[in-house]
C-alpha cells in the first residue's frame, strides 16, 4: 500500500509522486523534492529524523538558509574591517566555503541577495579588498607605534610587526598585493613627529541591513523575532559612530528585544515540548544529555545571553546616563539568576558597583 513519506497518509488509491508525496504535500511543496530537501536538511543540520512533514522540513530549510546568509555578512563585515591579517585570511577563505553552502541550499530557497554574486564579488575584487586591508593593518601597525615613547623603540615596533607579517602572511598574498605591501612599508616615517592616526568610521552595509531587515519582516514567532532583533541592534551597534540614527536604531531594537523576553521563554518551553513529542512520535530516543537541556529550559525558559542589556549599560555609561545604565544592570541581573545563568549575573554585578562610583 502506497504511503506519503511526510504526512504518511496511505490507501490504495491514494496517488504518490515520483519522490514519494500525496497530493496535498506535494501541492505545498511545489517543484521542490522532498527527498532532497530531507537529505539538504540532515546535511547541514543536527536534526536526526526519518520523515517530516513539509511545514516542518520547509520550516527547517528557512532557518539554515537564514543562518548560512548571515554568515557570509558576518564574513564581509570581518573583511571590510579588520586589521588583524589572521582574522581578515581566515574570514576571506571562510566565505568561499559558506558561499557553496549558500549556494547548494539556494536551490530551494530563493535568497532575496544573491550568494553566487557575492562569491563572485569576492574573487574578482580580491586584489581590491586585500590591498584595502594592507592600508588598514599599515595604520594600525603606526598607531601601536605612536604608543610608544622612544623613538629608538617606536622603529623597533614598526619593524617588528612588519616582519611578523612577512614570515605568517606574505605568501598568501597575490603578487598584486604584495608589491602593494612592500611600498607601504618601505615608505620614509618621520617616527619623531608621528601621531595616532584617528579611526575612520566604517562605511555602511546597506546589502547588510536589507538581509537583516528582511530576516526581521519574515519573522513569524516570537523566538525568530528575537534573533532578528539581536543580529540588528549588534548591527547598528557597530555603526553607532558612523550616523547617531544608528545608535537610535540600536537602543531602539534592544529595547524592543527586552520587552518580548518573557514571551520568549513560553515559546522556548513550548519548542522544547514539541521536539520532545515529535521526537518520540518518530520512534527515537532521547538522550540524557538533551533530556537535561530540555528539563531545564522548562524550568527556566530561554537560556542564553541576551546582547540586548550590555549594549544599553555601555551606551548609556557613556552618555554619563548612570541611572539607566544601573536600572538595565539591575535588569540584567534579574534575568541571569532566574534564567540559570549567575556568572553573567555576577558580570552585571561588578559593572553596577563600577556605575553607582562614578
Amino acid at each position: 500500500m502506497s504511503k506519503c513519506l511526510a504526512c504518511e497518509k496511505g490507501g490504495i488509491f491514494l496517488r504518490i509522486s515520483e519522490d514519494g508525496l500525496c497530493p496535498d504535500c506535494k501541492s505545498k511543496f511545489g517543484n521542490v523534492s522532498y527527498t532532497d530537501v530531507m537529505a539538504l536538511v540532515k546535511k547541514y543540520s543536527n536534526y536526526s529524523f526519518e520523515r517530516a512533514s513539509v511545514v516542518q522540513l520547509l520550516t527547517m530549510l528557512e532557518g539554515i538558509a537564514v543562518g548560512a546568509m548571515y554568515k557570509l555578512i558576518s564574513h564581509k563585515t570581518w573583511i571590510r574591517d579588520s586589521v588583524n591579517p589572521e582574522i581578515f585570511f581566515q574570514h576571506y577563505r571562510d566565505l568561499f566555503t559558506d558561499a557553496e553552502k549558500a549556494i547548494e541550499i539556494g536551490k530551494y530557497f530563493r535568497y532575496d541577495v544573491s550568494p553566487t554574486e557575492i562569491k563572485h564579488e569576492y574573487r574578482e575584487k580580491a586584489e581590491e579588498y586585500t590591498n584595502a586591508f594592507l592600508d588598514r593593518w599599515w595604520d594600525s601597525v603606526l598607531n601601536k607605534a605612536c604608543n610608544v615613547k622612544t623613538l629608538s623603540n617606536r622603529e623597533k615596533k614598526i619593524n617588528e610587526e612588519t616582519n611578523h607579517f612577512k614570515v605568517l602572511w606574505y605568501n598568501y598574498l597575490p603578487d598584486s598585493c604584495k608589491q602593494h605591501f612592500d611600498n607601504i612599508t618601505s615608505m620614509i616615517i618621520d617616527v619623531e613627529n608621528m601621531e595616532k592616526k584617528k579611526k575612520e568610521p566604517p562605511s555602511f552595509d546597506i546589502v547588510g541591513e536589507s538581509a537583516l531587515l528582511d530576516e526581521l519582516k519574515n519573522a513569524d514567532d516570537v523566538m525568530k523575532l528575537h534573533f532578528a532583533y539581536s543580529h540588528l541592534l549588534e548591527f547598528y551597534y557597530k555603526y553607532r559612530e558612523t550616523d547617531e540614527k544608528y545608535l537610535k536604531l540600536c537602543v531602539e531594537y534592544c529595547e524592543k528585544d527586552i520587552g518580548i523576553l518573557p514571551a520568549v521563554d513560553i515559546e522556548s518551553r513550548k519548542e522544547v515540548k514539541d521536539k520532545r513529542n515529535s521526537t518520540l512520535a518518530l520512534g527515537l530516543r532521547i538522550s540524557n544529555d538533551v533530556e537535561d537541556m530540555y528539563k531545564r529550559t522548562e524550568k527556566f525558559g530561554f537560556i542564553a545571553d541576551i546582547p540586548a542589556f550590555k549594549r544599553l549599560c555601555i551606551i548609556y555609561e557613556k552618555q554619563k546616563e548612570y541611572y539607566k545604565a544601573i536600572m538595565y544592570c539591575n535588569e540584567a541581573i534579574k534575568h541571569y539568576n532566574t534564567h540559570d545563568l549567575p556568572s553573567i549575573a555576577e558580570d552585571f554585578e561588578k559593572r553596577k558597583a563600577k556605575l553607582e562610583k562614578k
